[in-house]
């Protein structure tokens, strides 16, 4: 009677390790992308939680991808052992994944609290010190990344006492220009990004903890698919002994 259902039951197991390939390869693609994002301009902040959050990212595709190796071979050859390791690396994904969304929570959270505090300071008295070169760098590119400009609009600037005392002649970094290959492009107020970084880098965060938070589920309720149709498939597969007995 067990044997009736090996065949459907593989054939369940296949489909949702293709599933667990194509969201594996997606988490993977999630991590290097916010990595790359991290890296532009989160010398401002603690780049703890977005570096965490794409670490963990990264491994916990691959970690799906592979177990997604051991479940295909498991099945097709009928080896218990593949299949042990597959349901196993699975656990061990469900725990990575608590981990993940716990960085993710953190890493949101984290801005919604500190990106005020900690991006006004570095507008008005880091910007364009010699000391803060890494400040520098992070702040034009996140103005030119995300369109904004200062902590709350390119006003921000007339009170930006580092970078004001040798830019006397100009409104606003031209990292906040519409436009940069225009000439003078920020001696005029009205060429500059209306929005402020706060409220972009919010957005931002928004953006990708949403993401993160739809794969993870996804991922999650085809992990525990997945992990049900491997111990099916487990107790339906003989042991080496058994074999022997029969």
């Amino acid at each position: 009677m067990a044997e009736d259902w090996i065949k459907p039951v593989r054939i369940s197991l296949g489909v949702a390790n293709i599933i667990f390939i194509l969201v594996g390869s997606t988490l993977i693609g999630l991590g290097v992308w916010i990595f790359l994002d991290a890296e532009d301009y989160f010398d401002v902040f603690d780049k703890g939680s977005p570096y965490g959050v794409s670490i963990v990212s990264i491994v916990t595709g691959s970690l799906v991808v592979m177990a997604s190796f051991f479940g295909c071979c498991g099945a097709f050859v009928r080896s218990r052992l593949l299949l042990i390791i597959y349901i196993g690396t699975l656990l061990f994904i469900l725990m990575a994944q608590i981990i993940l969304i716990v960085l993710a929570l953190q890493f949101k959270d984290k801005v919604d609290a500190n990106v005020r505090e900690e991006l006004i300071p570095a507008v008005m008295n880091k910007y364009g010190l010699q000391n803060q070169n890494d400040v520098t760098i992070a702040l034009d590119s996140m103005q030119r990344n995300l369109e904004c400009c200062g902590a709350n609009g390119p006003n921000d600037w007339s009170g930006a006492t580092a970078w004001k005392a040798s830019n006397t002649n100009v409104l606003f970094p031209k990292s906040c220009c519409k436009d940069a290959g225009v000439n003078n492009c920020n001696t005029i107020i009205a060429n500059a990004f209306t929005k402020g970084c706060i409220t972009e880098l919010k957005s931002w965060a928004e953006e990708k903890f949403l993401i993160f938070s739809s794969v993870s589920i996804a991922l999650l309720f085809f992990q525990i698919f997945g992990i049900l149709i491997g111990v099916a498939l487990l107790r339906m597969t003989p042991s080496s002994n058994e074999d022997k007995k029969t």
